[in-house]
């Protein structure tokens, strides 16, 4: 129950700190019966870019064995461990991989080129 509030909290506090509004959370914990208020500036803007570089790299790292067609490892393994074992089994990898990291390029490229590269060159268009 815990990691379910965390998540939410992180996910709705992220969001409303860019749009600038504030607003409250209601936790309610059945095991001892007490309500609690939490507001979203009760928590760290560095706190949450934390839990959300590290939770971005634990997914990336999980899902990039299926990027790569990689199999003979578990994949839910600590990040480090299953990094680890993506750096072992990449003389495996099939062809068919290409498809797909040449999709996660293309897609990183056109991001790069749309929101850091074209308005530094045109900043009045």
């Amino acid at each position: 129950m815990q990691a379910v509030e965390e998540v939410c909290v992180v996910h709705y506090s992220g969001e409303l700190y860019r749009v600038g509004t504030d607003t409250e959370y209601r936790l309610f914990r059945k095991d001892c019966g007490l309500s609690q208020t939490l507001y979203s500036q009760d928590i760290p803007l560095k706190a949450i870019a934390a839990f959300m570089t590290g939770s971005t790299i634990s997914i990336g790292t999980g899902q990039a064995s299926f990027h790569l067609a990689l199999s003979g490892f578990i994949t839910r393994d600590a990040t480090y461990k299953v990094f680890i074992n993506i750096l072992k089994h990449l003389g495996t990898a099939n062809l068919d991989a290409a498809m797909g990291l040449t999709a996660v390029f293309l897609l990183c490229l056109i991001l790069w080129i749309t929101g850091t590269f074209l308005p530094k060159r045109y900043p009045h268009h």
